[in-house]
C-alpha cells in the first residue's frame, strides 16, 4: 500500500479568503459567457496554487461546496457551448473524459 501524499497548504488561508474566492469563482463565472474555466480564474486570476485549492477541498466543507457548485456551473456551460458549435467539439470532449470522468 501506498503511503498518502499529506497535502501541505503553500499559503494558508483563513475560512473566511477560501469562501470568498471561491463565491467570487461563482460570480466570475456567471458574469460572462466566456468565463467557463474555473482553472482560469483560480490559477491565473486569483494567483492560487493549486495545491492550495487541494488542500482547502479536503480541509473545508463550504468551500468544497461551492467548488462543486463551479464545477456544476462550468460543466453546464462546456456541454451547452460545445452543442451549439460555440467551442471546438473534440477539445470539449477531452475535457469532459479527462475532467468529468465521461465516457
Amino acid at each position: 500500500m501506498k503511503n498518502k501524499k499529506k497535502l501541505v497548504p503553500i499559503k494558508k488561508y483563513t475560512s473566511e479568503e477560501a469562501l470568498k474566492i471561491a463565491n467570487e469563482l461563482i460570480n466570475w463565472l456567471l458574469e460572462k459567457e466566456e468565463n467557463m474555466h474555473i482553472d482560469e480564474f483560480l490559477y491565473i486570476n486569483k494567483k492560487v496554487f493549486k495545491n492550495d485549492v487541494d488542500f482547502l477541498i479536503a480541509n473545508n466543507e463550504e468551500f468544497k461546496q461551492l467548488i462543486e457548485q463551479a464545477e456544476a456551473i462550468e460543466l453546464t456551460k462546456l456541454k451547452k457551448y460545445a452543442s451549439g458549435d460555440r467551442l471546438n467539439a473534440s477539445i470539449v470532449k477531452q475535457i469532459l473524459i479527462n475532467k468529468y470522468n465521461w465516457i
